[in-house]
């Protein structure tokens, strides 16, 4: 009995002691898997931020055998570097949001601002929002030193447009703003200096937009094209001969069909909202703005198209009140009209809600 007593410790020992390795060796091993992975993630990070670099590199930095610079499309670099083209989409997404925007020290005119919208002025000869994150020049920049931080644009104007533009301050409201401009809740007035006086004191034009042939940045009315209303009215009327002072554009060549001894300053209120729609339907009614490049004639008097984006109303997204935004004319408007013995109405005519 006391050589039984004396054995059976060291047989639990020995089981005690035997379970033990297994333990620690599934410890130490969850611990090398925590570090390999941590490693490979660490690797599959670098080699993605090389193959970031080399995106951007030939995407933006390219040259061709003359040493002149050229920019790749997608599905070029994704040949280059023989990846899927949709990689590449997504590495060129990521490596441009990841660029800083910059912030042009240039004051801007504030019409409306609380918590979270802010609209402004934007001056003719200004685009909207920079080409690249890495460019100034635009009033996003401008807003952007002016807040501090990154606004969001909720819609554009052409760059030779001036007038009311509105930025959400934050971006839990830009989904909401947005389903108010596509679903055309959004109240838009413009005036818009154009030649020839209407036969009506108001009138409408409703033919569909779509691409111009053969002008990349042009748009016409034309079969297949987009539905597009914008109704007009007459604010003033001039005749005052100005042929001697006009030239032809890019999609008016010849001018004689043009009336240039008459001009007439419109409110125009577009429906739809395509690319150059004022612009189009006004030239496709035979009175285009004066100074449009493109659609209407250069005057000596204005080096721009004289469209000014005078008033917008929205719906505040956390109030739900009414707000009715408007900005003045520029000063080379308000020249160009008083040349022509023209004023502005105090009033706007009324649309309906």
């Amino acid at each position: 009995m006391g050589q039984q007593t004396e054995t059976q410790p060291p047989v639990c020992r020995v089981e005690f002691k035997e379970s033990r390795p297994s333990v620690t060796s599934s410890s130490d091993s969850v611990q090398v898997e925590d570090q390999n992975i941590s490693e490979a993630l660490k690797d599959a990070l670098a080699e993605e931020e090389v193959l970031r670099k080399e995106c951007m590199q030939l995407t933006f930095k390219g040259v061709d055998d003359a040493g002149n610079p050229i920019r790749r499309d997608t599905a070029a670099v994704a040949q280059l570097m023989q990846l899927p083209e949709a990689r590449i989409k997504l590495m060129l997404h990521r490596a441009l949001r990841a660029i800083p925007l910059v912030a042009d020290e240039v004051p801007i005119t504030v019409i409306y601002e609380d918590d979270d919208l802010l609209a402004v002025s934007k001056p003719p000869f200004l685009v909207t929002a920079p080409k690249h994150r890495w460019q100034g020049g635009s009033l996003v920049n401008r807003v952007l030193n002016y807040l501090g931080r990154p606004p969001h644009p909720l819609h554009r104007l052409d760059m030779n447009t001036s007038g009311v533009v509105l930025f959400a301050k934050k971006p839990d409201i830009v989904a909401a703003m947005h389903d108010q401009f596509r679903d055309q809740q959004v109240q838009k007035q413009y005036v818009a200096l154009s030649l020839g006086i209407p036969s009506q004191s108001s009138f409408t034009e409703e033919g569909p937009i779509g691409m111009h042939p053969s002008l990349k940045v042009a748009r016409l009315v034309c079969e297949g094209g987009l539905p597009s209303r914008t109704d007009f009215w007459v604010l003033d009327k001039a005749e005052v001969d100005f042929t001697s002072e006009v030239a032809p554009s890019e999609l008016v060549p010849d001018i004689s069909s043009l009336e240039t001894r008459k001009a007439s300053l419109l409110c125009c209120a577009p429906r739809t909202g395509r690319t150059h729609q004022i612009r189009v339907h006004l030239a496709h009614a035979g009175h285009p703005i004066a100074g449009d490049e493109i659609y209407g004639l250069k005057v000596t008097w204005t080096p721009r198209q004289l469209l000014h984006a005078v008033r917008l109303r929205v719906t505040h997204p956390r109030t739900q009140q009414p707000l009715d935004l408007q900005a003045p004319l520029p000063e080379d408007f308000e020249k160009a009209i008083a040349r022509l013995g023209m004023h502005m109405p105090e009033n706007l005519p009324e649309l309906p809600s």
